[in-house]
């Protein structure tokens, strides 16, 4: 079996969600470390990576998941992370 080659770490908050990762192999006294962006919903028209996940649902009612244009993320219409936060 193969060393690790990274170590990572996931913040499971209560506000956001974070990731990042340290190259276990890089020869340094405080090894550098890098996030781990989230692919999701930015917004309600566009997806893409954040280095944060926010802890957010935004769950539409019927009448208002009539209106929204969203994809089949999810065939309820719910939505986590950045595009909940700002569409709550």
């Amino acid at each position: 079996m193969s060393e690790p080659q990274f170590a990572v770490g996931i913040d499971l908050g209560t506000t956001n969600c974070v990731m990042a990762a340290v190259d276990l192999n890089a020869n340094a006294r405080f090894p550098e470390i890098t996030d781990i962006p989230v692919y999701q919903r930015l917004n309600e028209d566009e997806k893409g990576h954040s280095s944060r996940l926010p802890s957010f649902l935004y769950a539409p009612t019927e009448r208002q998941g009539e209106h929204l244009e969203l994809d089949a993320d999810d065939p309820d219409g719910w939505v986590i992370g950045e595009a909940a936060v700002e569409m709550g």
